[in-house]
């Protein structure tokens, strides 16, 4: 997501050490929560701790701060549609990794309803076919995939997780098939 227009120092300071040290970030993060009377760099601090979290494994306390996240958003509107949009798709993947698939699927496609970015709707529709891939429905997964394949030939990062998955889902379906002519 990003920071909000015009976010405190605080916020500054967390953005800094977010990949360097991320439990520092997040008492920064959560110091904004907590005393900042901006509700869009309340949301944002709330989704970069969620973020946090989702990456250290606690993926119900990362529900909770996008849950919080989204009160403070109010409505939608389309200066806060990338909030949503991030929001929405960390709801997704919070909820893929807790095996809750039917949730994590209406996530994903919240998201790519809200997504304008090329980029960022393929990065969603990839998650949504895995979520598919997770609940057993292949053919979906493989549908959703092929039909986005093109689109991510001008992002090596996204073409090569979308062939991974692929070669995936198509060996999960028929495990005759050889996947690892796609993996290479």
């Amino acid at each position: 997501p990003p920071p909000p227009p015009q976010a405190d120092t605080g916020f500054s300071k967390a953005m800094d050490l977010l990949n360097a040290q991320p439990d520092s970030a997040f008492y920064y993060f959560n110091e904004v929560a907590t005393q900042s009377t901006d509700s869009l760099e309340i949301a944002s601090a709330l989704n970069y701790m969620a973020i946090i979290q989702h990456n250290a494994g606690d993926y119900f306390g990362s529900i909770e701060s996008l849950l919080a996240a989204l009160g403070y958003l109010k409505e939608e509107t389309e200066d806060k549609r990338p909030y949503y949009q991030a929001v929405y798709n960390l709801l997704g993947s919070n909820n893929l990794e807790l095996d809750n698939y039917v949730d994590a699927i209406l996530y994903y496609q919240q998201t790519i309803e809200l997504t304008t970015d090329p980029n960022f709707k393929n990065i969603a529709r990839n998650n949504l076919a895995v979520a598919y891939q997770k609940q057993g429905d292949y053919t979906k997964a493989i549908e959703l995939l092929t039909a986005i394949q093109n689109d991510t030939i001008s992002n090596p990062v996204n073409r090569a997780r979308l062939q991974s998955n692929l070669a995936r889902t198509r060996w999960l379906q028929n495990n005759s098939f050889t996947p690892l002519p796609d993996f290479w």
